[in-house]
């Protein structure tokens, strides 16, 4: 069997640092020429939601479900186990793996937490109230967001900030970006990074979690854009530190 390439000689940092910024750029502009399309795109997939005229099976609907959860607590932790039992000479760099993940989902979460985007349901979900009901809100760091909330059988708005995740928000005002299509990202760049020979397999799952984001109503195209070039830059650039743990 032709060995697998070396994480530490093959991983060149300066060609990686500039592809990071190259994609981050890109995706960044990207995000920005899509949004004036989100809307029409998230109203057209509120079709596929049960009820709707173009409602997923529920096979189809629970197989996107599962997969959409590449990247997640879960799926990272199987993917490092199979690495510690399959593949003992990879295992000191867990650690620095382990290390990435965590910081770039913790970018995932504060960048939420800063941009404070309705989801699409609040923006749809016919009760927006007027005047807020447009995909290109942002609450940014300092405004707030009249979420509307039932209470008593009759629909209020409550006033919000995106940070404010001890007032009843939810992930009401965390649009922006898609933390499931960056941390799928993430795990794609440490699993390529350790086995080159699984880009075929984990670039198209990466872009379906993304998909799927979009198509089962929870993320505007341009947030799971977004977050999948932050997901695969921040994780590129932080990759010197699994390196580093392997020392």
């Amino acid at each position: 069997m032709t060995p697998l390439p070396n994480i530490a000689r093959d991983y060149t940092p300066t060609r990686a640092r500039s592809r990071a910024w190259i994609v981050l750029a890109g995706g960044l502009l990207l995000g920005v020429a899509l949004l004036p399309i989100d809307q029409q795109v998230a109203e057209f997939c509120r079709r596929f939601q049960p009820g709707q005229s173009l409602a997923l099976g529920g096979d189809l609907r629970r197989s996107l479900e599962l997969l959409q959860q590449f990247g997640d607590l879960t799926t990272c932790v199987i993917a490092l186990l199979l690495v510690w039992l399959l593949d003992p000479d990879n295992r000191k760099r867990l650690p620095g793996i382990i290390g990435v993940l965590v910081a770039v989902n913790l970018l995932a979460h504060a960048a939420k937490l800063l941009v404070g985007r309705p989801r699409p349901a609040v923006i749809l979900g016919g009760h927006a109230k007027a005047g807020f009901d447009s995909a290109l809100w942002f609450a940014g760091p300092f405004r707030t967001y009249p979420l509307p909330r039932l209470e008593n059988g009759e629909w209020i708005h409550v006033p919000r900030h995106g940070w404010e995740v001890w007032g009843g928000i939810s992930s009401d005002l965390a649009s922006m970006p898609s933390s499931h299509t960056l941390a799928a990202a993430a795990l794609g760049v440490a699993l390529v990074r350790l086995y080159p020979r699984l880009a075929p397999l984990v670039w198209p799952w990466v872009g379906l979690v993304g998909v799927s984001r979009v198509v089962l109503g929870a993320h505007y195209p341009s947030d799971v854009v977004v977050g999948g070039t932050l997901g695969f830059a921040a994780a590129t650039l932080l990759f010197p530190l699994i390196s580093r743990a392997s020392r």
